[in-house]
């Protein structure tokens, strides 16, 4: 994809100016679902909003997809709202359902897999002085 035009979805840079953001998280990971080649490791993600240092993110995984182990500087949130993840946080592994809440302290390592196919949303909580990195 080289130009404007040639975007899957509106701009981030347009899409999250706003100050107001409402969301239907069943209709945000259908259109997750149906769009294609966007990543060949088996997931699909979109920033929903982004509001200084803090960012909400949709992903959906296929079942065995997952984000390689990493630490942020924020506070991380992780919410199954459909199928089923298994967090390795600080090596040890947490299992989340649906309607499971997981939250992580900033610069805790965690890693994230699929159990099954999976939506998940993501709130990262930068601190004040990690909001530049």
């Amino acid at each position: 994809m080289n130009g404007k035009n040639d975007r899957l979805r509106e701009a981030p840079v347009d899409r999250l100016a706003t100050s107001i953001s409402p969301f239907d998280l069943r209709a945000a990971s259908a259109e997750l679902w149906q769009e294609h080649g966007v990543s060949g490791h088996g997931h699909r993600q979109k920033v929903l909003a982004r509001h200084g240092g803090v960012t909400v993110a949709l992903f959906v995984f296929e079942s065995g997809a997952g984000l390689a182990p990493h630490s942020t500087g924020g506070t991380v949130v992780i919410q199954c709202i459909d199928g089923g993840l298994e967090v390795s946080a600080d090596d040890q592994p947490q299992q989340i359902g649906p309607g499971g809440v997981l939250v992580l302290a900033p610069r805790v390592r965690h890693g994230v897999r699929a159990t099954s196919r999976t939506v998940m949303l993501l709130t990262v909580a930068l601190q004040p002085d990690e909001t530049s990195t």
